[in-house]
């Protein structure tokens, strides 16, 4: 036995108290935004759902946890890709494809390129009905202290509420300070 296992023990030691505190934060979402909020982390290629809570805009019961998605058309998914080495998105678009799930799902290489570069340059990540019809979201991704993406914390709610500056620019602030204080 070498010293990865101690590089991989420390892995699982973070991803168990992130998972531990993740309830903390989207019930912290929920309450500031008024929306259903998720933490998901990527797992071979997948997203996966770790946390959710209700807020006042949630209408539905759509993300199970432990459920899997595809990356490409979820915000928390989107969050996530943008944080990856392009090599790995490369490999997950390889593997799972880019299916279309509702008319709005990006399914481009190039077009979802440039959605990524837009996620870097502003932080966070947009859904709009890609995932599913009626239902739109935005998503900050989840920083380790050397800017490895460990996941993804999103707002979500039906898309006739979900518009204006409420969509584009309350939603997002909130997010990104909640997610700040995630990191730390």
């Amino acid at each position: 036995m070498g010293l990865k296992f101690l590089e991989l023990g420390r892995i699982v030691e973070i991803s168990r108290r992130l998972y531990r505190i993740a309830d903390d934060y989207t019930a912290k979402v929920a309450s500031e935004t008024q929306c259903r909020s998720i933490f998901a982390v990527e797992e071979h290629g997948w997203g996966v759902y770790v946390s959710r809570n209700a807020g006042d805009l949630s209408v539905w019961e759509h993300e199970m946890i432990g459920s899997q998605f595809h990356l490409h058309s979820t915000a928390a998914g989107k969050a996530i890709l943008a944080y990856l080495s392009e090599e790995i998105v490369e490999r997950i678009f390889d593997r799972r494809g880019l299916p279309k799930q509702t008319d709005e799902t990006i399914t481009d290489r190039s077009e979802l390129a440039d959605a990524l570069e837009t996620v870097r340059e502003r932080g966070v990540a947009f859904n709009r009905e890609e995932q599913v019809q009626g239902v739109k979201a935005v998503s900050a991704p989840i920083l380790s202290q050397d800017g490895r993406v460990l996941g993804a914390l999103s707002a979500n709610g039906p898309a006739e509420q979900m518009v204006g500056e409420l969509y584009e620019t309350e939603i997002p602030r909130k997010l990104l300070g909640i997610a700040n204080e995630f990191e730390l």
